[in-house]
């Protein structure tokens, strides 16, 4: 790795600005003073080049990264598998887990801030003098945790979205093929066609029915039709009929496709609720068992109290609350959960992740929409304004980025001799020496 990189501390100093930018990131918003300081002296910020990695396979290091701008280039052995546009990336190094990929700046390069998780290390070891620091511990991990939540409520939604422009996309193609069959008038034999050409051709232009009305005075000639349609310039005429047709011939709405049933109907926030609180109620009983708690969470309970608020973000402290009032949880049954949590949301958004991309990957083999004459442009119906609402950009989280950039990211590139990924990087200076331990995140923080 080639990063421009050093802690922010020691690179700007105690900075009031620098550190009031961190809190434009969204899983630091709210954080408290003593935390945001600690933030401040564990994290740094990376500018990458096109291609060099951030992160490689089969390493294992401490370092949790919140992407401020570009992409990601993901790698397992050769073959890049993804490009990520999330905001965090990097949070199994939590789980005392090697990288299970490589990630590269795409083009343009990539700015990210890194947080150096060996803050967990050293909260952990000064716990015993210092109860407060369980607190700082218990919310450093919640913010992880907090984002990682949050990403599957938003990965859902993308997947429905993504689900509807792919059904968008499908139907435009069945509506080619319709376009194409009433030009070859393929729907000549075809009685439930041919009565919903006439009742449409009855209420909106008798004369284009009466002219393409075949001997036996119910079969529609659909080519003199056509042919009729064009030369009036009634293009818009001829997608309706198409329209009617696909609906004619379809017994199911245009999101029950495969696709997603197979994505969003098996991962999606509610099951992660119902996994996760399965977990809670095994783990309750064990406590239960153990007479450390008096009571075991029900499903009822937990889903009443696991869930989105209105703003669509999900808050662990009231749940946190809820656990310590009703069943006795002790600050490190707290962190127990929290570890528990990541797990299990780590691994979910990884299945709803690949769901996404069989969908991408169903899109991108669709090459191009079949020209669907003049109709087709009429009802714009093309490639170019398939994403035209909601680019893959705008679907992932985002953060803030003005204040961030202008009191964090460009005086530590600054004072780094870098003004831009692209740029060819010195060689960074050395991480300063910390006195807090680095050891394995695997044996130390939850023992």
């Amino acid at each position: 790795m080639n990063p421009a990189a050093n802690y922010l501390d020691q690179i700007l100093g105690d900075s009031t600005e620098a550190k009031m930018a961190l809190r434009e990131i969204p899983i630091f918003n709210g954080i408290s003073l003593p935390l945001l300081d600690l933030l401040y002296r564990y994290s740094k910020v990376v500018a990458l080049q096109e291609g060099v990695t951030l992160i490689k396979e089969g390493e294992f290091d401490q370092w949790v990264y919140l992407v401020i701008t570009g992409k990601l280039a993901v790698f397992v052995g050769d073959e890049r598998v993804d490009t990520i546009f999330n905001s965090l990336v990097g949070e199994r190094c939590l789980l005392g887990e090697p990288r299970k990929a490589t990630l590269k700046a795409d083009k343009g390069g990539v700015t990210a801030l890194g947080v150096d998780m060996a803050l967990l290390d050293y909260l952990n070891q000064s716990s015993g003098q210092d109860i407060s620091n369980v607190g700082l511990y218990i919310e450093m991990l919640s913010c992880v945790v907090q984002a990682l939540i949050n990403r599957v409520a938003d990965l859902e939604y993308n997947q429905y979205d993504i689900a509807s422009k792919f059904a968008r996309f499908k139907e435009s193609q069945e509506i080619s093929v319709i376009i194409n069959n009433l030009k070859e008038n393929t729907y000549q034999h075809d009685k439930k066609i041919n009565f919903t050409l006439y009742n449409y051709l009855s209420k909106h232009d008798k004369m284009k029915l009466a002219k393409s009305l075949e001997v036996d005075q119910f079969t529609i000639d659909s080519r003199a039709l056509y042919a009729q349609c064009i030369n009036d310039g009634h293009h818009h005429m001829l997608y309706e009929i198409a329209e009617i047709i696909r609906k004619t011939q379809s017994n199911q709405t245009h999101l029950e496709g495969p696709i997603l049933s197979e994505t969003t109907r098996n991962y999606n926030f509610h099951r992660l609720v119902g996994i996760i609180g399965d977990k809670m109620i095994s783990h309750s009983e064990t406590k239960k068992m153990a007479g450390q708690h008096n009571r075991t969470i029900t499903d009822f309970a937990w889903r009443h109290n696991f869930k989105l608020q209105r703003d669509m973000n999900m808050e662990l402290p009231p749940l946190f609350r809820w656990l310590k009032r009703d069943f006795g949880y002790t600050d490190f049954d707290i962190i127990e959960v929290l570890r528990l949590m990541l797990q299990a949301t780590s691994d979910y958004t990884s299945k709803i992740n690949t769901g996404i991309k069989t969908m991408l990957g169903s899109l991108t083999q669709l090459t191009f929409i079949k020209k669907l004459g003049e109709a087709a442009y009429d009802a714009d119906y093309s490639i170019e304004e398939f994403f035209e609402h909601h680019t893959l950009d705008e679907m992932m989280p985002m953060i803030t980025k003005g204040v961030l950039e202008v009191h964090l990211v460009h005086p530590v590139l600054e004072r780094l001799g870098l003004d831009h990924p692209s740029a060819t990087p010195p060689s960074p200076p050395s991480s300063p020496a910390r006195d807090d331990s680095l050891q394995g995140m695997a044996d130390s923080l939850f023992e």
